[in-house]
């Protein structure tokens, strides 16, 4: 895993999930439905109000194609900022 420097904020999960989905064919309502979550936990999720788990790294992996151990290092990179 790619070291971010001590004295740079990482960027959150959340900045890159919306950055996956724009980029990708899938309108958000066909990623939702095909990670099995509501509109309003993906969206949590985006604005940082919800943490990427192993269950919605794997979810993404299958729908936009982001490997999980992406989504987890970009979450932990993001809790160890913050807990720093």
């Amino acid at each position: 895993m790619p070291l971010t420097p001590k004295n740079r904020l990482p960027t959150h999960p959340g900045v890159h999930l919306r950055r996956a989905i724009s980029q990708s064919d899938v309108p958000h309502k066909e990623v939702v439905g095909a990670m099995g979550i509501s509109c309003e936990h993906l969206n949590a999720i985006m604005e940082g109000r919800e943490s990427i788990t192993s269950h919605i790294a794997l979810r993404l992996e299958k729908t936009l194609g982001v490997s999980a151990g992406f989504w987890l290092n970009s979450q932990l990179a993001w809790d160890r900022w913050c807990r720093a």
